[in-house]
């Protein structure tokens, strides 16, 4: 590759970014056309689906397999918080961020049902010689956010903040393998290109502190994490700032046994986030995920699982609209192992910004 030296992105005393050329010909052997992503060992698509309020069942798909006598229920399950015993100074004793608890009865019901109250569920469908398994999530707002809302001063100039991460992919990446998805941010939602972000480390972790706590991962460690046998629920995360300022928080990511917080780590004791998406993670991933190339499981049941996360990220989206809220929803499965992957979610990207930008109320006082 050769390069001009006026070809920079930041050209300063201080730093100089060279401007790379994405599809320069010294990088085209790496880029090619992967094995495709099969979520459906049938030809036939899931029998369940949910919005962001109910969960319901294809008529279409329960005919094209021919199924008769279905019944369906569901089973709702949360995130426990662990005993104090179990986390002494700071330091667990056990994954602590995997306990969980089901309700005590699996609920019927036919055609739909409406998700008031639970944010996990676990879907069972059966005939007499099938039996259909699908996890659903939902972002119901709670009593007492409710309250936080009606109780608040009115404040007209606030902006929520959404931020999407898409792991391991770099900026000259995205060009190459999204597109679709880059041409509806740049020409649509006219985003500004950070062309002087760089990484200071290798590896999510180390990275993603300092755009969360301002600190170094050396100085997180000397502050609130001495050691991987600790957990970070002292550490000045990003949301708490917004949560003691009124916002509803949410933390979501997929690719669950590598989570940022989680890989050779000890996470959190209690739960970080108002809405905090890991272990419906887990427990879709561990029982109905598959298609594992390498580290992460490209499919929860028969879809594909950063679709599963932005579903998420989008009833989020929705049934929060009239709140202040901040999230971080950060993808790994579908980009962090391999190069050219990324470019199966490049219509679905696509199609996720473009449905909250024309929700109602659209982007219009959101920084994305």
């Amino acid at each position: 590759m050769t390069l001009k030296l006026s070809e920079f992105l930041i050209n300063t005393k201080g730093c100089r970014i060279p401007a790379m050329e994405p599809f320069d010909p010294s990088i085209n052997k790496f880029v090619f056309e992967d094995e495709p992503i099969i979520c459906e060992t049938e030809k036939y698509p899931p029998i369940v689906y949910s919005n962001f309020t109910h969960v319901y069942l294809d008529p279409v798909a329960i005919s094209a397999y021919n199924l008769t006598n279905l019944t369906c229920c569901f089973v709702p399950f949360w995130r426990v918080t662990a005993d104090a015993a179990e986390v002494v100074d700071g330091v667990a004793h056990h994954d602590i961020d995997t306990l969980h608890r089901y309700h005590n009865q699996c609920i019927e019901f036919e055609e739909t049902e409406k998700i008031e109250n639970y944010e996990f569920i676990k879907v069972t469908c059966s005939t007499e010689n099938r039996t259909f398994v699908d996890y659903h999530s939902f972002t119901p707002l709670r009593n007492h956010l409710k309250h936080q809302k009606k109780n608040r001063p009115i404040d007209t100039d606030h902006v929520n903040v959404m931020i999407i991460g898409v792991d391991a992919v770099s900026r000259l990446n995205l060009y190459r393998q999204m597109p679709a998805t880059l041409d509806y941010l740049k020409n649509k939602l006219k985003v500004v290109e950070m062309f002087g972000y760089n990484k200071v480390a290798d590896n999510t972790f180390p990275n993603l502190v300092p755009v969360l706590s301002g600190l170094s991962e050396k100085e997180l460690s000397e502050s609130c994490w001495p050691t991987t046998k600790h957990t970070f629920d002292k550490c000045p995360f990003l949301w708490k700032n917004y949560s003691n300022s009124g916002y509803i928080t949410c933390f979501a990511e997929d690719a669950s046994w590598m989570g940022i917080f989680n890989y050779l780590k000890s996470s959190f004791w209690k739960q970080p986030t108002d809405y905090y998406w890991r272990i419906f993670n887990k427990k879709a991933e561990d029982e109905i995920g598959h298609q594992k190339r390498m580290n992460a499981k490209l499919c929860i049941g028969r879809r594909l699982t950063f679709e599963v996360l932005l579903d998420y990220a989008e009833k989020f989206y929705l049934s929060t609209r009239e709140n202040r809220t901040f999230s971080l929803i950060w993808e790994s499965s579908l980009s962090h192992d391999f190069l050219n992957l990324p470019k199966f979610g490049d219509s679905y990207y696509r199609g996720f910004f473009k449905r909250l930008d024309t929700s109602p109320n659209g982007l219009g006082k959101n920084i994305l």
